[in-house]
């Protein structure tokens, strides 16, 4: 066997302070992605389809009153469109009347999926 000399071992431990550096290294790289998945945690919804999110609510919290009224069941998303300017919440009668004004707050705890609803464009 021409040219392989057979190498001793040597102690293949790692010091202190290369541990430490190695360690430093993967923390930080950790630490790159954290940021990251605390946005991605803490992102609002992305805003609810009428059909899936906003009408049922509506139906739960509005139409006992609204369906027997002249401008109809706030559940049904024309009715509700009517009363809606597309990406102004603010102009939106449908998000508007039911935060005050002698009006029960309907919207409660889902003000901002409605807001954000609204916001997107109303889509149906």
């Amino acid at each position: 066997m021409v040219g392989i000399r057979p190498t001793s071992r040597k102690n293949v431990a790692l010091s202190a302070p290369t541990r430490v550096s190695k360690l430093l290294w993967f923390a930080f790289f950790v630490g790159l992605g954290l940021p990251a998945c605390a946005d991605a945690a803490s992102a609002p919804l992305a805003p609810a389809r009428f059909k899936e999110g906003i009408g049922p609510l509506a139906k739960e919290r509005c139409d006992g009153c609204h369906e027997r009224m002249p401008g109809g069941a706030m559940s049904v998303y024309r009715n509700a469109r009517a009363r809606v300017t597309p990406g102004d919440p603010g102009a939106s009668p449908y998000y508007t009347v039911p935060m005050g004004g002698g009006h029960p707050v309907s919207w409660g705890d889902s003000a901002s999926a409605v807001h954000a609803w609204i916001e997107a464009g109303a889509p149906e």
